[in-house]
Formats: C-alpha cells, structure tokens, sequence
C-alpha cells in the first residue's frame, strides 16, 4: 500500500472525498490530517533566506 500527502482546494474537496468515499473500503483507508501545519510561500522563502 501506497501514502500520499494532498493539498486540496476548498473549492474540489468534497468532489475529491465524494470519489474516494466509493473506492472499496478496504483498499483506501482516508485519514484527514487537520493539525499538519501550513504556511505561505512567502514565509516558505523567507525562511530558505535566513
């Protein structure tokens, strides 16, 4: 088994879940990770600068 990390736009996030909720349950297993920290690009660059 394969794990990949996403970032979703609001905008397609429940068509996005809406597809992966019909695959066959025990062959994707979806785990929402709302606590992984995010930042801009702007902070992204600024810190490669430091």
């Amino acid at each position: 088994m394969h794990t990949i990390r996403l970032n979703i736009h609001d905008s397609i996030y429940d068509k996005l879940m809406g597809l992966l909720n019909i695959l066959p349950k025990n062959k994707v297993g979806i785990f929402e990770d709302t606590n992984y920290p995010t930042i801009s690009l702007d902070e992204a660059l600024e810190g490669l600068l430091k």
